[in-house]
């Protein structure tokens, strides 16, 4: 059984945020005003229940689908659309909810017109919050002066400026960000942000400014991480790999002393701790220009591969070559006997699900298929089409089991990490999960069942099933790691 006791400090020098309480299997159903949305991205001209398109993301797949409605909105193209009344709808979440998406849910824009299926206007858990009750308060000034005491002591920046005006082309609005200043030949905007805004706000600044060739930099608080369990904060670092930047007093401080601008990375790492269920933790560390440079792309799948690493080490501590014995096994299908010990045993460390239930749910197929993705993402290209249409094949005999459509959820999701798998160029696949969609029947998403053990043998997944933002209060402040190169 998952345990769900707090457990006792762990590396209490390195880690700023307590546990994440374990989260059942079993999610309780929402009620949600609308029931069914028409999917632009999918060929059927048939409303999808939402409870099947939203259930089975987890946080950070939640924030990424709320990215791609907004993204979409702001372009004039609506990604879903009412199931009643066929207006665009866009994707949010309940004040305090937790970030994933058993608890979203489709709302009307406001103005549009009459549905039986709309509910109030109010946006509370998404319009811009305030911070300690003052959206610009002494706080946001101080910080504001740090960072551009910390831009100051860097000689490789020149033109810093305070909240001056960047209008838009038309000139008719603009964009006002904290500081500005160059580096080189790149123009650098910061935004100091300890309200929480909106994700309308998040992308159309994002878009602005990279329309006008601006580097934008999101920078926070680290002394209220628990502030970052918004859905606001949620948007921006799990679009960057689970990773966000802060300034305080100590990474000013290190920026004047290197003579180089620093700042504070606050990233999401999975912690192991038996008999405990896996959970996460903020951590931090002081990182220089190379880091906060880089490519958003870049930066967003570094964290991802980071995360499933720091799962790895951590498991190794325990046992070294527990991991390679059971990816073995599963690629042999479990055939030897001495697998279900060693399964149990990683279970039992991570807080997951016992050998038995596992292959009854068909883990030993889905640990196949992704074993061979595994391979088909790294392979030649003139391999690419010969392993593409394996895993095909593979894909539709888990289909027709009768846990198959248990498990379309983790195959959309393995989809769109390893584009090659190109689900849609085989018209048998799209035929039948476009079918499997349209069923009536109860799922269960059997991936977040799942979720440690597949992501303990397949890291590539760990963040994906397992990166959630950290529930608890700072309890203490931290020495902080550094990283000046």
């Amino acid at each position: 059984m998952t345990k769900t006791t707090k457990p006792k400090a762990i590396a209490t020098s390195q880690i700023i945020s307590s546990r994440n309480t374990a989260v059942s299997t079993q999610r309780q159903p929402m009620q949600r005003a609308i029931r069914a949305v028409y999917d632009s991205r999918n060929a059927s001209d048939k409303p999808v229940d939402v409870s099947k398109l939203l259930d089975g993301l987890n946080q950070p797949a939640f924030a990424q689908l709320r990215r791609q409605v907004a993204t979409a909105h702001i372009k004039g193209i609506a990604l879903f659309k009412c199931g009643q009344c066929c207006e665009p709808v866009f994707l949010t979440a309940g004040e305090g909810a937790r970030g994933d998406g058993s608890t979203g849910f489709f709302r009307h824009h406001v103005g549009d017109k009459a549905c039986s299926w709309r509910t109030g206007e109010t946006l509370r858990s998404e319009g811009s919050v305030q911070f300690g009750g003052n959206q610009e308060g002494e706080r946001h000034r101080q910080l504001k002066q740090l960072l551009e005491n910390s831009l100051r002591s860097d000689p490789g920046f020149s033109d810093i400026v305070v909240e001056q005006r960047v209008p838009t082309e038309s000139g008719e609005t603009y964009r006002q960000p904290d500081l500005m200043a160059r580096h080189g030949n790149q123009l650098v905007a910061f935004e100091v942000q300890l309200a929480r805004p909106s994700l309308r706000t998040v992308v159309e600044r994002e878009a602005f400014y990279a329309s006008r060739g601006i580097h934008l930099i999101w920078v926070t608080s680290s002394n209220d991480v628990f502030n970052l369990g918004a859905q606001a904060f949620r948007d921006l670092y799990f679009a960057e790999g689970g990773r966000i930047f802060a300034v305080d007093e100590a990474s000013a401080q290190r920026s004047m002393e290197m003579g180089k601008l620093h700042l504070q990375e606050l990233t999401i790492e999975p912690q192991v701790q038996p008999p405990y269920a896996t959970f996460n933790v903020w951590k931090a560390e002081t990182v220089g220009r190379n880091i906060i440079f880089m490519p958003k792309t870049e930066r967003h799948w570094a964290g991802r591969a980071k995360y499933g690493q720091r799962l790895q080490e951590q498991i190794s501590s325990f046992d070294p070559a527990l991991v390679h014995r059971l990816r073995h096994a599963a690629a042999k299908g479990f055939a030897d006997s001495a697998s279900s010990k060693d399964w149990n045993k990683l279970s039992e460390m991570l807080g997951g699900v016992d050998f038995t239930t596992a292959m009854a749910d068909g883990v030993d197929a889905i640990l196949l298929l992704l074993l061979r993705i595994e391979i088909l993402a790294h392979c030649q290209p003139d391999q690419v089409r010969d392993l593409k249409e394996k895993a095909h094949r593979q894909i539709m005999a888990i289909l027709r089991t009768s846990s198959g459509r248990h498990w379309l959820a983790l195959i959309e999701l393995v989809a769109g990490i390893v584009p090659r798998l190109a689900l849609f160029g085989s018209a048998e696949v799209s035929t039948a999960i476009t079918a499997l969609k349209q069923d009536d029947r109860q799922l269960v998403n059997l991936h977040l069942r799942h979720r440690r053990m597949l992501s303990a043998l397949c890291p590539w997944l760990a963040f994906d099933l397992l990166a959630a933002a950290p529930k608890r209060k700072t309890v203490q402040r931290l020495a902080l790691r550094s990283n000046d190169s």
